[in-house]
């Protein structure tokens, strides 16, 4: 049986570039490095607004992972490599997790995402008047203590 593949990758790949990209944009987003790749609220908006499109999308993906489980279970594909007499069926703990707590968890994740952009899509720099291009000159590049200040602000 081969495994299906999707833009040429598998889904264990995929669930790996995930994590990968998780790991890559907390790099990308340290201070010493953010500044060059997001130097304007409406940059922050738009990666914001990809981790909310992401963070949809998992509720659909870990339900039908619940799902795919379920299925082995009902088949008897499954036993427990390990018995503890505490979680007496791990497999329908683990389909009711992803499918009830990881949901609710992801909702709440991409609600609160799409709030966020949505504020942060009506911030602007202080000292330009336009984010549509990307050109600052000397006086109007953004400073370190910008988001400092605007989070103060903001309080």
């Amino acid at each position: 049986m081969s495994e299906q593949v999707f833009d040429g990758m598998s889904i264990r790949e995929h669930a790996g570039q995930v994590a990968e990209s998780v790991r890559a944009i907390n790099h990308l987003s340290l201070p010493w490095v953010v500044e060059e790749s997001l130097p304007y609220p409406s940059d922050v908006a738009v990666v914001v607004a990809e981790l909310a499109r992401a963070a949809h999308g998992l509720r659909q993906a870990t339900a039908q992972l619940a799902d795919r489980i379920e299925r082995l279970e009902q088949a008897g594909h499954i036993r427990d490599a390990d018995p503890d007499p505490t979680h007496p069926d791990r497999a329908a703990l683990a389909c009711l997790l992803l499918s009830v707590s990881v949901a609710a968890a992801t909702g709440r994740l991409a609600t609160a995402l799409d709030s966020a952009q949505q504020h942060l899509s009506c911030l602007a720099c202080a000292e330009q008047t336009t984010l549509s291009t990307h050109t600052a000159t000397p006086d109007t590049t953004p400073t370190a203590a910008e988001p400092t200040e605007l989070r103060r602000l903001a309080r």
